[in-house]
């Protein structure tokens, strides 16, 4: 899903259709992130799992490919400052998905070989 050309909202809102196609829990963010001495975003999307593990596909269009700043799934770590200002939720729509992607949900899988 990284080589879509979505930024944050998009790319969250169909990696959260994938987990809940998967009945994986999660929670989207809205918010903003502040990566020490690389930058700030003042307005940031991603989504937090029930382990607290943070999945955040877009901070490097916005702060560059700096490896301080994260990319993906990761543990929270110092010098990352996730500020969440709003919590959305979405119902599951493979529709919603394809309008977001141009693609049909069923060309993902989350569980690559």
């Amino acid at each position: 899903m990284d080589a879509l050309p979505l930024e944050c909202d998009g790319l969250t809102r169909s990696l959260s259709h994938l987990l809940m196609r998967e009945g994986i829990e999660h929670v989207i963010h809205i918010g903003s992130l502040e990566v020490g001495g690389v930058g700030h975003i003042t307005l940031h999307w991603w989504i937090e799992l029930p382990t607290g593990q943070i999945c955040d596909a877009r901070a490097r269009m916005w702060l560059g490919d700096d490896p301080r700043v994260p990319h993906g799934v990761f543990e929270p770590r110092d010098g990352l400052r996730y500020v969440s200002k709003a919590v959305k939720s979405f119902d599951y729509s493979p529709v919603i998905f394809w309008a977001i992607t141009e693609k049909p949900i069923e060309e993902f899988n989350l569980h690559a070989d």
